[in-house]
This record gives C-alpha cells, sequence and structure tokens, in this order.
C-alpha cells in the first residue's frame, strides 16, 4: 500500500515567502482573498513574511540602483524545454563551468533581498530546502542553479507560477507564460521585471553569462530573443510518453504543497497538462524560426543521457561557446556524482496514450519519436 503524502500545516519553503509585499496584496486582491481555510495560517505566515522583508527590499533597490542602471547582461544562454524534459540535469551540469552565474535558492525565492540579507537568508533556507525535490530524486542544494521562473513569480502579477497558489484561477496564470501574446501593458511589465531580475543577478555573479533554465521559458522564447539579441539557446526534448505523466505527477504534487486554495481535480491537471504542453512546442516550432542557427542548438534527452560530456562539447561547438576543455573535468564529476539516481517510473493509462497521439501528433511527426499503438 502506498505511503501517504502528509502536507505539513506550515510550509517554510513555499514559493510566495519571498514575495514582494505589495505583488503578494495584489495578488489576495485579485483573488478576492479566497484561501481555504486549512491555508489561512499559510497565507497569514506569507504575509508576515512578505511585509517584514520589505523595508529591506525596499532599501536594496535603493542602493544597487546607479550600479543596476550602469549594468550590462552579457549573451544569457537559457536552456528551453518543457517541465520533466531533463532540463535540471543539463542545466546542473553545465553550471559547473565556472564561467557562468546562476539564480542560487536566494536569488530567486528572495530575490528582492538578495544581496543585504543575504548571509542570514542563506543560513535560513539551508534548513528550509529539502535534499530531494517532492516530484522526484534530483538534490536541492544551495549552490545549485534554480528556476529565474521562481524570481519572476516574487516580482510581478504576469507569472505562470500564480497558478500553483491560486489554482482556481489557473487558465489566467497558464496565457500568462505566453508573454508575447499578453496584452501590451502586461507585456511591458513582463520585460521590465524580467530585464531588471537579469541585471541584479549578473551584478551579483560579477558580470558573468548566466546561465538560465525555466520550463515557461519555452512559451515565450522569442520574447527572449527580442530583449537579448546576443542570447543563446539549448532546447533539449524528450518523448512524450515520458514528459507527460511525469509532469502530471509533478503539478499534482506542487498544488498539493504550494496551493492556497483548493488543488484542482487531478483530470483537470491531466487537461491542463496536455493543452499546455500542445500549446507550448507549437508556439516554439514557430519561434524557434527566428532565432539564428548559430545561437540555437537542440538535444534529444535519450541521446544526451547516454553521453553527457559528448553532447556538451556538441553544445559548447554550435554555439561558439569557449572554455569547454576546461571545464569537462567539472562535468564529469557532476556526472559521475549521479551514477545510481532513480528516476521515476509512470504507467501511461491507455487513455492517455489516446489523447497523447491526437493532440501531439505534430510534436512526434517533428522530432521523429514512435507513437504507441492504442489499446
Amino acid at each position: 500500500m502506498a505511503k501517504k503524502t502528509v502536507i505539513p500545516l506550515l510550509n517554510f519553503s513555499h514559493i510566495m515567502l519571498g514575495c514582494r509585499f505589495d505583488i503578494w496584496l495584489h495578488l489576495l486582491i485579485k483573488n478576492r482573498f479566497r484561501v481555504s481555510l486549512r491555508n489561512i495560517p499559510q497565507a497569514v505566515l506569507i504575509t508576515l513574511v512578505t511585509l517584514l522583508l520589505f523595508p529591506f527590499a525596499i532599501l536594496e533597490r535603493l542602493l544597487l540602483a546607479a550600479a543596476l542602471k550602469r549594468q550590462k547582461v552579457k549573451s544569457p544562454l537559457f536552456i528551453l524545454g518543457h517541465w520533466r524534459s531533463g532540463t535540471t540535469y543539463l542545466q546542473n551540469m553545465l553550471s559547473k563551468d565556472t564561467q557562468f552565474g546562476y539564480f542560487d535558492p536566494v536569488s530567486t525565492v528572495t530575490c528582492h533581498n538578495s544581496w543585504l540579507l543575504r548571509p542570514l537568508l542563506a543560513l535560513l533556507e539551508k534548513g528550509a530546502i529539502s535534499d530531494a525535490r517532492p516530484m522526484d530524486n534530483m538534490e536541492y542544494s544551495m549552490d545549485l542553479p534554480m528556476e529565474e521562473m521562481l524570481a519572476v513569480n516574487a516580482s510581478t502579477q504576469v507569472s505562470i507560477a500564480h497558478m500553483l497558489c491560486f489554482a482556481e484561477d489557473y487558465p489566467h496564470y497558464i496565457n500568462q507564460a505566453f508573454v508575447d501574446e499578453l496584452p501590451e501593458k502586461s507585456r511591458e511589465n513582463w520585460d521590465q521585471v524580467y530585464r531588471y531580475l537579469l541585471k541584479k543577478q549578473t551584478f551579483l555573479c560579477k558580470g558573468k553569462s548566466l546561465l538560465l533554465k525555466s520550463p515557461d521559458s519555452t512559451c515565450h522564447a522569442a520574447e527572449l530573443y527580442r530583449l537579448f539579441p546576443d542570447a543563446k539557446f539549448i532546447n533539449i526534448y524528450r518523448n512524450p510518453y515520458k514528459v507527460i505523466p511525469s509532469t502530471i505527477n509533478m503539478f499534482n504534487k506542487l498544488f498539493a504543497f504550494q496551493s492556497l486554495q483548493n488543488p484542482p481535480d487531478p483530470q483537470v491537471v491531466e487537461d491542463t497538462v496536455l493543452r499546455l504542453f500542445k500549446r507550448a512546442y507549437e508556439k516554439l516550432f514557430a519561434d524557434m524560426k527566428m532565432i539564428p542557427s548559430g545561437q540555437l542548438v537542440e538535444i534529444q534527452y535519450e541521446e544526451f543521457v547516454k553521453q553527457p560530456i559528448a553532447y556538451a562539447e556538441r553544445i559548447y561547438q554550435s554555439l561558439g561557446i569557449p572554455g569547454f576543455e576546461k571545464a569537462k573535468q567539472n562535468f564529469q564529476a557532476y556526472v559521475d556524482s549521479q551514477i545510481g539516481y532513480q528516476k521515476n517510473k509512470f504507467n501511461v493509462r491507455p487513455e492517455l496514450v489516446a489523447r497523447i497521439n491526437k493532440e501531439l501528433k505534430f510534436y512526434f511527426e517533428h522530432y521523429g519519436y514512435e507513437m504507441m499503438q492504442e489499446a
């Protein structure tokens, strides 16, 4: 019998704990303060923590204003790919190249206090983060990169990550991942926030090029290229029969831990994942045509994990990134550290196979994956 997951009353690693207080207040108002009875203590905790951090966040922004106005974002390297497509493994490995900077845990969830209060927040967050992520067995640690989506989540109302907290309005928040399809005012707000966050992290990383990975970037690659014309992109793709069930599992677990409202029905989650996958790749296939070939490389997950070092070399050669030989030993050390890692395994229901075949035929044809026979 499967062990039932116990959800704590208070989640001290909740993604909204480092949100700027005014953003948190706007989100509450927009959602008409709809918080389930069980999650009222969590909402109170978020309110108190964000209010406590707010004066320091304002002070930090003022003190860094002049430096960040001058700061340039130099040729960021974006990893594209749907959730559960191997983006974390790829980013973790490439982050061992010391020429890159990245968003660490302090710079994501508590991005507005990541300079003045860094030592204190690093100490607190080290105790809050788990040794392994709730949706898989990948490690969490203070020296590994995290998704800048969490920093966006803490900085603007325009973020798909808010779907995890306010699940009752999930269609609205999914739309916000498709940044260049938003109304002009919302798109400009996202652009301004995103530029600022990358400038700040570049400053904190002493001018290094940033290595960035957020699955929602797959939904707005063209906007990233427009903002940073010298950016480089890696698109990692994977078999949908592996990605879809794993993403469904991930969202169900994240909703359980992060939602301040009643989590959506599992069938709603399945429907949402399928629609999001389809829409994301229809958009990405169009967006990739706008990115020059020397700035974009695609790799297949199934082949990459067999020869990660060889594929890293291919990435560096394709994108004209120097320093592979210098970083090769660090890459190998990371790969060796992952020996024995056990992936989650999921049985794909015949009904889900049929839905995947129907909705994602274009994806199978594009990448040459063989479609399963329906029962």
